[in-house]
């Protein structure tokens, strides 16, 4: 069991126990050390909250000998306020980063340090924990320290939650595009600062930043990304009651998450790790760049640039994800504490090992990406359902697609191009996984014809990733090494559709919609590297395609090419076959108005499920009539696709059209709303088997919405922020809306 052990400093040492707690200056905070740990991971943290020192080690299945650095990097907290000494920067907390080996500009001074076992959590303490120089310590699970200047004291408490068969999640990987959120271990540490004034004045505007550098799997890879995400999850920890009342939980939503690819040391190989914090207060600001690692020649050995920079000069950047030398930041404006007043923010640190997703199960299969090839020019493919775009490099020719359809166009290869996406497919890193494609087969002088490959060679000769290919011309579906390969070949010009599959237990490759191979899926560790389409890596020595692709899906679940993307389960599953199973209502939020499945906007303005190319499709199928009395919504490209109420409104005697006030309502109530971290969304339940929350007044169904007419208020605010976006109407036919709001105004008419 964990001793209480105390350092006290009130002017000269008072007295201190050496378990637990080392001195390196009797008033600096750097001087003090409380050991926080749990059974899979244990963490040196200074006087001021600093850790350079965190290993991690059993719960990735691997001994407790096999520990390793999680935290190699720098957990690091800075504060702001009007009148601090470093004015006009932060000034960190601690006075010293230990890695590289610099003196910060901190004024603290440290109060006490202790670090204790909580008989009532049932979290067991560390005893094979190890300080930075390896002598044996025991990490416990609870601790606080105290640090103060002469305008504020800050404590600083932990404490180890254990969420048993639970975890919490920890961030989404990249922006709208549908990949599931990594799970923390069992084990979180809560932290939490209470900043009180101590100073007799009012103190204003108070900043608060906290910095992560992690080093989770292999420190020294290239490879390693940070990200900062708004989840919408599920969080065990809302339910937690701490035990110690300064900490104050929720949904941890706001978070920063940094991982890696597999550790090439021999005690960690073949697993990702990952590291993260999250905080239940909104960051007011965000940065995810890098840290400058290593010694620095220069006054102090100071990093010359990254993040720890931003956050000096209080100008996170909220870059969205970087490489390498990774760091993420976020910070909090506080405002104004009177005189001894005090305010609390309580982070929760998060550890996780190898790729475990927390998302909901395959039900019913929703894709995460999908290029159509459908622009017939330019160098960009677009994502129609997430953000992940493709870039052509070397200049694949656009050429008619499978369909054979005007205005559908495919890319060919000839061997010396591909497509590189703008970041890897998160599910391709897990075993539950559709990928398919329309390929016309050329002549390949090579073995391997990649078709989408997230693959790598890690280490050198051993294959890693998801490889849907041409195997001498036969198709097959690679994971690692192991792949289910076609007996025959494809003919040379023709059509096919190749589907590869993994459920966890199998590999599948089906051609033209029957099962052509299948093996048992291999045991295998995640593979973040980037992805391509047409080839398997962006260098002059990487496999290409020779042939003509089109149509490339990616799913987060195995499906057979019986699958519908519409559920059987859902109410209106008979209307959608009914109307000839449009692909546009297998979109999450079609119900909600989004027509076209796509995100517009960008990373500065935000992006927005329901704007202006939803409007137009909607316009255009506006009020269109049902035969006999007009020429029906097949009439119009797309139109189906702004029926979001999925109901058909009207009479015998006015005639009946699929596109009319209820889906105008639907559109109107989610218009123009910011997807995550800038708003907050609108909701990707359209495929649930319940339908699909409305959004509605009065939370009905959308046929009730007849009965109610047009929602006038928000119609009123829906145009009036129309009319004052002049970029909207810049791609807005005003025509067609003018027809519908004279439509509208009919419609009103005895309201």
């Amino acid at each position: 069991m964990c001793a209480r052990n105390t350092i006290v400093i009130v002017g000269f040492l008072l007295g201190w126990s050496a378990v637990g707690v080392s001195i390196a200056s009797a008033e600096a905070p750097s001087g003090a050390a409380v050991y926080i740990g749990s059974p899979s991971w244990y963490a040196q943290f200074d006087g001021a909250g600093y850790c350079d020192w965190c290993l991690w080690g059993e719960s990735d299945g691997h001994e407790v000998e096999d520990y390793h650095e999680m935290l190699s990097g720098e957990w690091g907290a800075a504060i702001y306020y009007d009148g601090i000494e470093s004015a006009p920067a932060a000034m960190w907390l601690t006075d010293k980063f230990i890695w590289p080996n610099w003196e910060t500009n901190s004024d603290f001074t440290l109060v006490s340090a202790s670090s204790w076992d909580n008989p009532s959590n049932p979290v067991t303490p560390n005893t094979d924990a190890e300080d930075r120089y390896h002598n044996p310590v025991t990490a416990c699970d609870t601790g606080q320290s105290v640090i103060s200047n002469s305008d504020i004291e800050i404590t600083i408490d932990y404490e180890v939650v254990d969420l048993g068969n639970d975890n919490s999640p920890l961030g989404l990987r990249t922006f709208a595009n549908g990949w599931g959120y990594a799970r923390s271990d069992r084990y979180v540490l809560l932290q939490t600062y209470t900043i009180t004034n101590i100073s007799g004045n009012n103190i204003t505007g108070i900043e608060f930043y906290q910095m992560l550098h992690g080093h989770p799997a292999n420190e020294y890879a290239a490879t390693v990304f940070s990200v900062y995400e708004s989840i919408e999850y599920v969080d065990p920890l809302e339910e937690y009651t701490p035990y110690n009342g300064a900490h104050s939980v929720g949904t941890f939503r706001y978070a920063i998450t940094q991982w890696n690819d597999p550790d090439h040391d021999d005690a960690t190989a073949d697993h990702a790790d990952w590291i993260g914090f999250g905080s239940t207060v909104e960051p007011d600001v965000v940065e995810n760049g890098y840290y400058e690692g290593g010694h620095n020649y220069n006054e102090n050995n100071r990093p010359d640039s990254g993040t720890h920079d931003s956050v000096e000069d209080r100008l996170l950047n909220g870059h969205p994800y970087s490489f390498g030398e990774v760091a993420g930041a976020m910070g909090w404006h506080l405002g104004t504490l009177a005189p001894q007043a005090s305010v609390s923010l309580t982070l929760a640190l998060m550890f996780g090992a190898d790729f475990q997703e927390m998302k909901a199960p395959c039900q019913p299969p929703v894709a995460v990406a999908h290029w159509k090839f459908d622009e017939g020019t330019g160098t960009v493919v677009a994502d129609s359902v997430g953000s992940n775009d493709g870039t052509l490099v070397g200049g694949p020719e656009w050429v008619d697609g499978w369909t054979g359809v005007a205005g559908d166009y495919a890319l060919e290869f000839d061997g010396s191009n591909h497509v590189a996406l703008s970041y890897p497919i998160n599910v391709l890193t897990g075993d539950s996984v559709t990928v398919s494609a329309w390929v016309q087969a050329g002549v390949s002088p090579n073995r391997y014809a990649p078709i989408l490959a997230q693959w790598t060679q890690d280490p050198p000769g051993i294959n890693r990733g998801y490889y849907l290919c041409l195997d001498n011309g036969k198709p097959t579906f690679y994971l690692d090494d192991t792949g289910a390969m076609a007996a025959d070949p494809l003919g040379e010009g023709e059509w096919h559709f190749l589907m590869g599959t993994n459920n966890g237990t199998s590999l599948t490759i089906y051609v033209d919609g029957v099962e052509a191979a299948s093996v048992a899926t291999p045991s295998h560790p995640p593979t973040f590297v980037d992805a391509y389409i047409g080839s398997d890596g962006p260098w002059e020595y990487s496999w290409r395609f020779y042939g003509t692709i089109d149509d490339v899906w990616v799913y987060g679940c195995p499906l057979t090419p019986d699958d519908d993307c519409f559920p059987t389960c859902h109410p209106d599953y008979g209307e959608w076959a009914h109307v000839g199973e449009p692909e546009c209502w297998c979109f999450e939020s079609q119900c909600h108005g989004d027509a076209d499945g796509q995100v517009e906007g960008g990373p500065i303005t935000g992006y927005k499920r329901v704007f202006i190319n939803d409007l137009d499709i909607l316009l255009a199928a506006y009020n269109v009539k049902e035969p006999p009395d007009g020429p029906g919504i097949a009439s119009i490209e797309n139109g189906i696709c702004a029926d979001f109420a999925h109901d058909v409104e009207g009479s015998p005697i006015t005639g009946y059209k699929r596109v009319f006030i209820n889906d105008l309502n639907i559109l109107v109530a989610n218009w123009n709303i910011l997807e995550p971290p800038h708003g907050p969304g609108i909701p990707a339940d359209c495929l649930s088997c319940g339908g699909g929350e409305s959004l509605m007044a009065g939370g009905e169904r959308s046929e009730a919405a007849l009965e109610q007419g047009v929602d006038f208020e928000a119609m009123m605010a829906f145009l009036e922020g129309l009319w004052l976006d002049e970029e909207a109407l810049k791609g807005l036919d005003e025509d067609a809306l003018l027809k519908v709001m004279e439509s509208v105004a009919e419609a009103m008419e005895g309201l």
